[in-house]
């Protein structure tokens, strides 16, 4: 063993040092994203929290069918069939599901557009907002959901009411 110091390249511990800053930067902004735009904080992760919606509901497959049955409602109703004219209905009742399993806690993140994007324009009153309401509600009745978790989901829905409705 030597009684010699090693010595340090000044070139390489500031290649070093960067590199480490380097690291620990990135892992800030992927917190600060992943916290931000996603409905976990550091709180959430620390806490438990109850079941969502989604799972209370009955999970995806639920919220799915209910979905498609809602659909299926809207379209027979002359009020509300206008708004869907020329839409791919299988890639919006996809969405729509994606959204609302969402909405309702069983996903972390929303993918698709804002919803004041997409409805800026469709000229929804409040009227039209209370009947998708209410076909959603009577899509899951029948599938067997409680009354309460019902109210649960129209207090959701409801949330977005400011943004979906443009005309009053």
């Amino acid at each position: 063993m030597s009684n010699t110091a090693e010595v340090i390249n000044p070139v390489e511990l500031g290649n070093a040092v960067k590199i480490a800053v380097g690291a620990i930067t990135a892992g800030l902004f992927t917190y600060y994203f992943y916290t931000k735009y996603t409905k976990k904080s550091a709180g959430a992760q620390i806490c438990p929290m109850k079941k969502s919606l989604n799972a209370r509901l009955g999970g995806d497959e639920v919220v799915a069918k209910a979905t498609k049955s809602f659909y299926a409602k809207v379209l027979k109703d002359e009020t509300l069939k206008p708004f869907f004219k020329n839409v791919d209905m299988a890639k919006q009742t996809k969405k729509q599901t994606d959204f609302n399993i969402f909405a309702f806690g069983g996903s972390e993140k929303w993918y698709g557009r804002k919803l004041t994007e997409v409805h800026k324009y469709m000229g929804v009153s409040n009227a039209n907002f209370d009947k998708v309401g209410e076909y959603f509600s009577e899509s899951l009745r029948e599938l067997g959901v409680s009354e309460d978790l019902i109210r649960e989901v129209e207090q959701c829905n409801e949330k977005y009411r400011s943004v979906v409705v443009t005309i009053q």
